[in-house]
């Protein structure tokens, strides 16, 4: 009598434990209906096929919880990492570590770090376009000019290559005053969110060393020397100015502005 209790005891919970997972999974109740009938009606005579029954349904539905867990945290990671790719925000220490958190609470975590990158990504809007616009003209700059070292490209006898070195030469002027732009708008966008939150206490999160960061990836894009070439020679093309042309390195290399704040 006292095992038929606490096995009728112990199916009670497995079937509370599968009905819950049921609803987090939010479950077609034409997938429940074969178990719910066959099993989920207790009474005082519990079988053992029964309580096989619930210990597998019960792990199957954990599996099927974590596989989806899994999925989602994958997502939510790719989700965040192009926020802060797209962004110029680059930093680990925000980022939660899964090794000693259930993956429930994991994801919950990466879900808030998105909701507040989307935040901070839309507080730097206007500056971070202008870095992407340059960025992508850099870019397809860079692959123009590695095509005007081609010795292939003299085989063209159309068209192509006489309108790949115009679009070069416009675009390397296009180029540099991008970077002009986007540059002096950092600045200026930094030296205002400085004077804002001089008075703001205490500084939203996403404000905290986020000036860093961007300082930290840009100087990333140019980094590699095949770009570093490229930006002192477009540098020297445009004939820009002593003062001017310098600004760029320093900002990058020399971390002249405060960059807190951004």
């Amino acid at each position: 009598m006292a095992n038929n209790m606490v096995r009728k005891e112990t199916a009670s919970n497995l079937a509370n434990e599968i009905t819950k997972l049921w609803q987090r999974l939010e479950m077609a109740k034409t997938e429940c209906d074969d178990f719910e009938k066959k099993y989920m009606i207790i009474n005082d005579q519990i079988s053992e096929n029964a309580m096989e029954a619930f210990k597998n349904e019960l792990e199957r539905l954990k599996k099927l919880e974590e596989s989806r867990l899994q999925c989602q945290i994958e997502q939510t990671q790719q989700k965040l990492a192009k926020i802060k790719t797209d962004n110029f925000m680059e930093s680990a220490e925000d980022q939660p570590v899964c090794e000693f958190m259930k993956l429930q609470d994991f994801l919950q975590q990466l879900q808030e770090n998105v909701r507040v990158k989307e935040a901070c990504a839309k507080d730097r809007e206007f500056v971070v376009k202008k870095l992407q616009t340059w960025k992508a003209s850099f870019d397809h700059l860079l692959e123009l000019e590695d095509k005007s070292h081609d010795p292939s490209r003299l085989k063209n006898r159309g068209g192509k290559l006489l309108a790949e070195e115009k679009e070069r030469k416009q675009l390397q002027k296009q180029t540099c005053r991008m970077k002009k732009n986007a540059l002096n708008d950092v600045e200026q966008w930094t030296a205002a969110k400085e004077n804002l939150n001089a008075s703001k206490k205490p500084k939203r999160k996403c404000d905290m060393g986020a000036a860093t960061r961007i300082h930290q990836t840009t100087k990333q894009l140019l980094s590699d020397p095949k770009r570093l070439k490229l930006d002192k020679t477009l540098e020297q093309k445009c004939g820009a100015s002593k003062q001017s042309s310098s600004w760029g390195y320093r900002f990058f290399w020399n971390g002249r502005l405060n960059m807190k704040n951004f």
